[in-house]
């Protein structure tokens, strides 16, 4: 079965979204896949989603080849370092990179942050959707929350959260401290180009937010955005408006469908981007992607397992195993399941490897599995979730058979409806 492209033409002159061989992904020019296990959960994620990927590569004649590296706390006590060299070099010469969790060896200058800095990758991708199946996992009423499907653009490359910012000396001792947010105009425009191009196979509506009204940051930040706007879009199919973050973080809450694609800088993208997923409830279901300009990409929960940050006493909420034993690493898995894992999975099929029939494909399936199993196995609002009612194997199983369920058709659907 060979799907067919369900991707919508851009009148953005981009390159991001690289251009790929005729041949690659054939099975004698696989896509190679650089996979970083992780920590906690991670390696269990991985292996049940490189399941599913092999399946979906026998349905769809797109072809893998991939090649495990060290990452993480694995990597640190063999290595000595979270992302040792030969991890770079194994993902700079891949097509992209599914990555599991980092956590144990979470510093102020992270394994992630590393990652994304020895690649070039400055744009991160959050998907946030409230699935109809779990909407009732969502603190608020199901009425506001269910059909949320935002896509939150942030820059992790600059601002106060930069690695350059985060190794800048600092003294126990010392009478003030600052951070320094600061952004070229070149920044603002790549991170401007991905986000009209993840727009324009969206709605077209991108929401700028800042604090253009007190940092001047912010204000240069707007600037260049419409600066970019007039300069390089024309044919009015991006609409863009702007909303400074306090805002932002209160529309949210209380009117969520509003938004379809946002743009913020690294400081406000981390806060706005974890209101966002808030509203789908507390399970860590968040997917995320870092990209370069090239569409080049890291894939993977978005949702970093810290040990560090937070207290023994809300463990549990996170975690299916709390023995502490071992000093904090290997048994201690943090509560999860492979959703996550499988749609930053889809996301690498659609941005990295310009196959969107694929991702599509998975995510209809991903959803027909949620169907039935609430229908067939557990009884309502998500708890196969909350409580581990359903392993990471049966899991599996379920997406195995909606896979093959859907093998019998060619089912695309619009990316405005199943894409993140």
């Amino acid at each position: 079965m060979t799907v067919a492209s369900s991707k919508k033409s851009s009148a953005l002159s981009t390159t991001f979204t690289a251009s790929r061989k005729m041949s690659q992904g054939t099975s004698t020019d696989p896509y190679k896949i650089a996979i970083l296990p992780g920590d906690g959960a991670g390696p269990e994620m991985m292996e049940a989603t490189l399941e599913i990927l092999q399946a979906l590569s026998s349905m769809t004649d797109i072809y893998f080849q991939f090649q495990t590296a060290h990452f993480g706390s694995e990597a640190y006590l063999k290595l000595g370092k979270p992302v040792p060299e030969e991890t770079i070099e194994i993902c700079k010469n891949s097509d992209a990179v599914l990555r599991g969790y980092e956590g144990y060896t979470r510093t102020a200058s992270t394994g992630n942050q590393q990652l994304r800095s020895a690649l070039g990758l400055f744009a991160q991708l959050r998907p946030v959707v409230v699935y109809k199946e779990l909407a009732d996992m969502s603190t608020l009423k199901r009425q506001v929350v269910e059909g949320v499907d935002i896509m939150v653009v942030r820059e992790v490359s600059g601002g106060a959260l930069s690695i350059d910012e985060n190794t800048a000396p600092f003294g126990e001792n010392e009478s003030e401290a600052f951070s320094t947010i600061k952004y070229k105009d070149s920044q603002v425009y790549r991170i401007m180009e991905i986000a009209a191009s993840i727009a324009s196979r969206r709605s077209g509506r991108i929401c700028n937010v800042d604090k253009a009204d007190v940092m001047k940051v912010s204000q240069f930040w707007r600037r260049c955005i419409h600066d970019f706007v007039k300069q390089n879009i024309s044919g009015g199919y991006i609409d863009i408006c702007d909303m400074y973050a306090d805002d932002c973080a209160r529309e949210l809450i209380l009117r969520p469908r509003q938004f379809d694609t946002i743009i913020t800088s690294n400081l406000f993208g981390d806060i706005i981007s974890e209101v966002a997923v808030a509203l789908a409830g507390p399970a860590r279901l968040s997917p995320s992607a870092w990209l370069s300009i090239d569409g080049f990409g890291v894939y993977g929960p978005a949702d970093v397992f810290n040990i560090s940050a937070y207290p023994e006493s809300t463990l549990p909420a996170y975690s299916s195993n709390t023995s502490r034993e071992d000093g904090g690493f290997g048994n201690f898995k943090p509560y999860t399941s492979p959703i996550a894992m499988i749609r930053s999975a889809s996301m690498m099929l659609r941005y990295s490897l310009d196959q969107p029939a694929a991702a599509d494909l998975l995510q209809q399936a991903l959803q027909r599995t949620m169907e039935d199993i609430l229908n067939s196995e557990v009884s309502q609002n998500g708890s196969f979730l909350e409580s581990g009612a359903i392993g990471t194997k049966a899991f599996v199983e379920a997406m195995l058979r909606s896979l093959q369920y859907l093998k019998q058709y060619v089912q695309v659907c619009d990316p405005e409806i199943c894409g993140e």
